[in-house]
């Protein structure tokens, strides 16, 4: 019987050594998911890569800079085409009439000598 004593002792004890190593282990592991989803977060894997590769900055940037040029010329293009299409409907009253009319002429002249 002592022997089985010694035995369960030495099991329990064990038991005990692996339940806290076990508690260590998922502690670990919370801490490493918070890790994880902080660097999520920061999207430090895109930082590193962009960091790395400069060129590919350089590219995006251009890239970004030509359609933000583009979409702003077409958008004040249509912008513009349709106040004139607007104003000319109002050409036709008396008192704004006349101040429309020199800016539509203002305009046409910028755009033949632009072309």
């Amino acid at each position: 019987m002592y022997s089985k004593g010694i035995e369960e002792e030495d099991i329990e004890r064990k038991l005990q050594q692996l339940s806290d190593r076990t508690a260590e282990i998922l502690e670990s592991h919370r801490r490493l998911d918070r890790w994880i989803v902080l660097l999520q977060k920061v999207q430090l894997d895109d930082f590193l890569y962009n960091y790395t590769q400069p060129m590919r900055i350089i590219i995006l940037n251009l890239v970004a800079g030509i359609t933000r040029g583009l979409g702003f010329t077409l958008g004040t293009t249509l912008v513009v085409a349709v106040l004139v299409v607007i104003l000319k409907n109002f050409v036709t009253l008396p008192i704004i009439g006349e101040y429309i009319a020199d800016l539509i002429d203002i305009i046409d002249f910028h755009r033949q000598n632009n072309h």
